[in-house]
């Protein structure tokens, strides 16, 4: 480990972009007493937790809570989590059970931390004596650092700096550029007091230097000046504290080979090397702005934050640390997307954490390690609040570009691509996070190629997005791009839609279809499409419907199938290949549930056998090659523990009795969660967690017993609601909400 990071360090800054400087103490709020943390000890949850102290840095994060309750979440080889071993984790993990931290410090690969009583507390590596125990031994938990009195702590990269109620200045660990600035050069492994002085007011620890603030304002910086880090005109390092100009200074943030601070007129100043802009040896001001209020210094990258409370960043952005949506680099300060008000902010190495007025904690950048602690891996290139993994009630089950859910309080979030309005929010902008559609309760969603439908709690029909086939049945074909409610009636139980075609199912069991009926999908007895929800039939038994591409399957209340439209490759599954305008029953079996797949369908019979017929050039219907499209339905396998079963264009996925989930056909995209070529097999999920699975066109999701959900395959425009696109993922990523 320290010859990594010596090689790091020395191999200059474009290797310094993995490594955190950075050091958060905040103003503890004497009116934060009220908490809603649920979960106690290292098993707990932080779920709806306000946060009054976060610090990011190199892999890892921590935070504190309003409940005073101390957390860590991301990389734990050394055991910077803190948490008594060397696991790392994706989830905000509780660092022991005590409630009574005030103040967090964190760097590379140790922290500290101050309790309310004034003690100070280290854990994690101890190569260089950081932890300031008297030893150079590694910790796993908190050790307490020698003294009392200790008022605010900051972790540099291997040193630890510390100052006391009584005005005096401490510093431990590394000290081989005199960064401890005790007038020599020997490392120490407890604290030793930084000259004789009683007027120090907080200190922030670097790379291989330190800066503080005296009582007076002014500003004092030691250590390594390699990189004009200092402040004083590069070069020569410092060995003890030296007076930075004449100003005076309300913060200072000592990053890699930069620093940061915000003078008393709230101008906004750095100095040093910052990896994009031309290296200054003394304070040099950024911008012209008079409303700056705080700043951290990373590696790479700086945030700070301006009096009405907008965050913004600059620096390098290979990571998404800039909080854009995108991986530009900027060398000015640019606001942080979404539009937020925050009062705090943690620049690592890599990743970024912030709080918000109402103090939720939010990460943005790299998540290699679950840096980001919303129980995923993978880049985040906006804010993604911290542990807010959000309870599903329901998907959309249809589209392939677009996806809406519903949450357990019937909150509509929707995200993907909206070149048709398909997201609802009235514009055609894209979006790779769910955002919140309106306020209004719903009940049922479902996507079609490029619209969606759903169905509010008060039982009325709203479509939007596409219009060309009728398929919003509003009765014309003009799109929508925000919900419109379909005629007036107030007893839809449940809709889905398909490519252009919708069809429903009402509380008395009547069941209508609109939309594209050029292969007689619509089960109306013609091939005339139909602008405005038509009735098929007149039975009253309907359960529920299926709608696929071109074909329709629906179930009726005493188990019986019932199949209609295109049937090139027979999948109505009447052992026929004739179009069919009008339902007809497939067979005599009771079945459980059915989805209309593209060319396919698959089905669960109530004895728990799993079915598949039609198309089978990709393998979807997951029988043997030589066995060629299948006319009537052919069960797959021996087995009768198919709970559930979902089709799409070429591929399905379902659910086991044992809450183990499988997936077979095309996976041109990572549909089947694997990066393997296509299966005419079910192919297993990783993890016995699954309850229900839902399929895309290229893209496939599945419900955690948690209810959770995590979502897998193409996700070039962001599907997968992650916040990351990349070109298709093979392992399943946890969909997080993100509230406008």
């Amino acid at each position: 480990m320290i010859r990594r990071r010596t090689a790091m360090l020395t191999a200059g800054l474009a290797l310094l972009t993995a490594t955190a400087m950075t050091s958060f103490t905040p103003t503890l709020a004497a009116s934060t007493t009220s908490a809603a943390v649920h979960g106690v000890g290292p098993a707990g949850s932080t779920k709806d937790a306000i946060w009054i102290a976060t610090s990011a840095t190199d892999h890892f994060s921590c935070g504190i809570t309003t409940t005073f309750t101390l957390w860590c979440w991301g990389e734990n080889d050394l055991g910077q989590l803190g948490l008594g071993g060397t696991d790392p984790s994706r989830d905000p993990l509780q660092v022991g059970s005590d409630d009574d931290w005030a103040s967090l410090a964190s760097n590379t690969d140790h922290s500290c931390a101050i309790k309310q009583d004034g003690t100070l507390w280290c854990w994690g590596n101890n190569t260089n004596g950081e932890l300031g125990d008297g030893t150079t031994t590694m910790r796993t938990s908190p050790v307490q650092v020698p003294g009392s009195g200790w008022s605010q702590a900051s972790a540099g990269y291997s040193h630890t700096c510390a100052v006391k109620t009584d005005g005096t200045l401490w510093c431990w660990g590394a000290n081989d550029h005199g960064q401890l600035g005790i007038g020599d050069l020997p490392e120490q492994d407890s604290p030793h007091q930084v000259g004789t002085g009683t007027a120090w007011a907080s200190v922030a620890g670097g790379g291989y230097h330190t800066c503080a603030l005296r009582t007076d304002k002014t500003l004092w910086c030691w250590g390594s000046n390699a990189n004009g880090e200092l402040g004083t005109g590069k070069g020569t390092v410092k060995l003890r504290p030296v007076q930075i100009g004449h100003q005076k200074w309300s913060q200072v943030s000592a990053g890699g080979q930069h620093t940061c601070g915000v003078q008393t007129a709230s101008t906004l100043w750095c100095w040093g090397n910052d990896g994009i802009n031309p290296q200054v040896g003394k304070p040099a001001q950024v911008g012209a702005l008079n409303t700056w209020s705080s700043v951290s210094a990373g590696v790479a990258n700086t945030c700070a934050i301006q009096d009405d409370g907008t965050l913004w960043c600059w620096g390098i952005n290979d990571h998404g640390q800039l909080g854009q949506g995108d991986l530009d680099p900027s060398a000015t300060p640019i606001q942080v997307k979404p539009t937020a008000t925050w009062l705090s902010v943690s620049t690592g190495g890599q990743h970024t954490c912030a709080i918000r007025s109402d103090k939720n904690l939010w990460c943005f950048g790299q998540n290699l390690w679950g840096e980001m602690g919303d129980h995923s891996l993978g880049d985040r290139f906006i804010p993604t609040p911290v542990d807010r993994i959000s309870i599903w009630k329901t998907i959309s089950d249809g589209g392939g570009n677009h996806n809406c859910t519903i949450t357990r309080q019937q909150a509509l979030w929707c995200w993907g691509l909206n070149d048709h309005g398909q997201l609802g929010d009235g514009t055609t902008t894209d979006q790779t996070l769910p955002e919140t559609i309106g306020t209004d309760l719903w009940t049922a969603v479902t996507g079609g190629e490029s619209y969606s439908c759903g169905i509010h709690d008060d039982g009325t029909l709203w479509c939007w997005g596409a219009n060309g086939k009728g398929q919003l049945g509003t009765g014309r074909t003009r799109a929508a791009k925000t919900p419109t409610q379909i005629g007036t009636d107030t007893d839809w139980a449940s809709v889905n839609a398909a490519v252009d075609h919708t069809c429903a199912v009402k509380t008395d069991g009547t069941l209508w279809c609109w939309g594209n009926n050029s292969r007689g999908e619509l089960g109306i007895g013609s091939k005339t499409d139909a602008l405005s929800p038509t009735q098929v039939g007149h039975d009253s038994n309907w359960a529920s419907v299926s709608p696929g591409p071109t074909h329709t399957c629906a179930l009726k209340t005493d188990g019986s199938l019932w199949c209609w439209g295109d049937n090139a490759n027979g999948e109505v599954g009447d052992g026929t290949q004739r179009l069919r305008t009008s339902p007809v029953a497939i067979g005599s079996a009771s079945w459980a549930t059915v989805s209309a797949g593209g060319q396919f369908t698959c089905g669960t019979q109530a004895d728990g056998t799993l079915w598949c017929w039609g198309l089978d050039d990709h393998g979807q219907i997951a029988q043997p090659p030589v066995s060629g499209d299948e006319l009537v339905p052919t069960q797959v396998g021996d087995l009768d523990v198919w709970v559930q079963v979902d089709s799409a264009t070429d591929h399905s996925c379902a659910v086991q009795t044992g809450l183990t989930l499988w997936c077979w056909g095309n996976n041109d995209h990572g549909d089947l969660g694997n990066d393997s070529t296509e299966s005419d097999s079910p192919v297993a999920i990783p993890q016995k967690i699954w309850t229900r699975a839902v399929t895309f066109d290229s893209m496939s999701c599945g419900w955690k017993t948690d209810d959770t959900m995590a979502c897998w395959g193409n996700d070039t425009i962001g599907q997968l609601g992650d916040g990351s696109p990349v070109s298709q993922r093979t392992g399943f990523v946890s969909v997080v909400i993100v509230p406008n």
